[in-house]
């Protein structure tokens, strides 16, 4: 089964060679967009698996293609691709529904990974962008005491909570596999309920979850 994959993206040669590369991947279907508005109309007749969106675009820029495709379409995965890295548009793409973050500096088999892994229900984000966006949790819920009762917490088994602990470390499946010494499907099983339980569609709405609840502080 192929993938969908959008590009959003009002630089025509950025866009170009990054439909080139994808299009390389004999799997993974590509249209490419120049602006937000025409890709929410295309989305409605060709909705894509995976869009990759820029943040600044003249007309509706990326926060608000991601948030009317993640309304309308919520199935879809939208990765931002874009050169800024500063926190409001990081929080801002993520708070409308973002799955990724990735700064185009990236390689382009950075790019092809981080569809594969939207594709799959992972959340594919720069490091840069990542610890920024845990500093900003981590500062936002700074003095709070644990919240136990929160939504799902109680639900979780011991070893759950220590995938979602590892996953507000912004860890990989497979880094939590050797660091729990488990299989990175096991892990995979474990995540997918971890989801299930606290009623978040991503590995972010994890990580918020880890950081607001205080399971960094076990450990």
């Amino acid at each position: 089964m192929s993938i969908h994959v959008m590009i959003v993206d009002d630089q025509r040669l950025f866009r170009e060679m990054l439909a080139a590369t994808l299009r390389m991947e004999s799997d993974v279907d590509v249209v490419e967009v120049d602006g937000g508005e025409e890709a929410v109309r295309l989305a409605a007749v060709w909705p894509p698996d995976v869009a990759l969106v820029d943040v600044e675009m003249p007309g509706l820029d990326g926060i608000g293609v991601t948030r009317r495709l993640r309304d309308r379409l919520p199935q879809v995965r939208v990765v931002v691709l874009t050169g800024f890295e500063q926190d409001a548009y990081v929080l801002d793409a993520v708070t409308a529904g973002a799955c990724g973050y990735l700064l185009k500096d990236v390689s382009p088999e950075r790019v092809v990974e981080a569809v594969r892994q939207a594709h799959a229900g992972q959340s594919p984000l720069d490091p840069r962008v990542a610890s920024r966006l845990l500093c900003h949790l981590l500062q936002g819920a700074q003095g709070a005491p644990p919240r136990p009762s929160d939504p799902g917490c109680e639900a979780l088994s011991a070893r759950e909570r220590d995938v979602a602990r590892l996953i507000g470390r912004n860890m990989s499946n497979r880094d939590i596999a050797r660091h729990l010494c488990l299989s990175e499907n096991t892990v995979k099983v474990h995540v997918s309920s971890v989801l299930r339980k606290l009623g978040v569609s991503d590995r972010v709405g994890i990580a918020v979850f880890a950081v607001r609840s205080g399971m960094l502080e076990a450990g």
